[in-house]
């Protein structure tokens, strides 16, 4: 058995079809029930249309790129065609590892009960980044692709107005030079 798990939808390595021949496929492949698609090439969609099963990051995500066009970037229909074989399966952080109560590689530990902690690791991480220690200033962290699709534009258009509050970002990412 195959199974073809999709993280993004944006990204379907779709290519013009005069280049089909750059694959070294069966000229069988190219075609509307695997890797034709509006006249190019859609590696995805053959994937998925070859796929035993199909799975993504989690069930929503799995109810709306098979439901609404703009999120399944024209996929939707192959998608819901794969019926009970296109599955979600939740992915996040495992809580067990990633446990600010029993984790010893940061400054402090804490938890709901005891929160101090938390004080100390946002006093070392602004210590790391070389931001000025200010009592009550919130700190905002976070880690993301800065693309639109993972809200970056939204953050970028509001940036101003929110450097206008008391508080401090530090951003990891990597993407769009923009």
């Amino acid at each position: 058995l195959t199974i073809f798990t999709i993280h993004n939808l944006a990204f379907q390595g779709i290519f013009p079809s005069e280049e089909f021949g750059l694959l070294n496929l069966d000229r069988s492949y190219y075609s509307i029930r695997c890797l034709e698609f509006y006249g190019r090439v859609n590696l995805m969609k053959g994937a998925i249309m070859l796929a035993d099963g199909v799975s993504t990051v989690s069930p929503s995500y799995a109810l709306e790129v098979s439901s609404d066009p703009e999120l399944g970037f024209g996929l939707e229909g192959v998608l819901r065609a794969k019926g009970e074989h296109f599955v979600g399966i939740l992915n996040g952080a495992d809580y067990a590892e990633w446990n600010p109560a029993a984790d010893m590689e940061i400054a402090a530990v804490y938890d709901r009960q005891h929160p101090a902690g938390k004080q100390e690791c946002a006093r070392d991480l602004r210590e790391r980044c070389g931001l000025p220690h200010r009592e009550g200033a919130m700190l905002i962290g976070m880690v993301a692709r800065m693309t639109a699709q993972k809200g970056a534009d939204l953050l970028r258009d509001a940036l101003d107005e929110l450097m206008r509050l008391d508080l401090q970002m530090v951003m990891l990412s990597g993407s769009d030079p923009e």
